[in-house]
Order: C-alpha cells, then structure tokens, then sequence
C-alpha cells in the first residue's frame, strides 16, 4: 500500500467502529471533529 504497517494498524484502531468494522467516511467524519478540536500550532510572540 506504500506506508508502513504501524502507520496502517493505528489509523484501523483509531477510526473503526465499536464492532471493529473500518468505514471510511465514518473514519473522514471523525478525523474533521478531531481537527476543529485540535488548538492548531502554537506560535510565541515576539519580544
């Protein structure tokens, strides 16, 4: 598939459903939530 097992083994546990099932717009959906969540990247102002 062009990446490595552990990246793939990750994204499978981390997005599928309670029954195991991987489905990739449930998966979509979940990744958008946990990027409107997220602070982005913190930047220091300068002195």
């Amino acid at each position: 598939m062009g990446i490595s097992q552990s990246t793939l083994f990750r994204e499978l546990r981390r997005n599928s459903s309670p029954a195991g099932k991987y489905i990739w717009f449930k998966a979509h959906d979940k990744a958008m939530e946990r990027r409107k969540r997220s602070t982005g990247n913190a930047t220091l102002a300068p002195n």
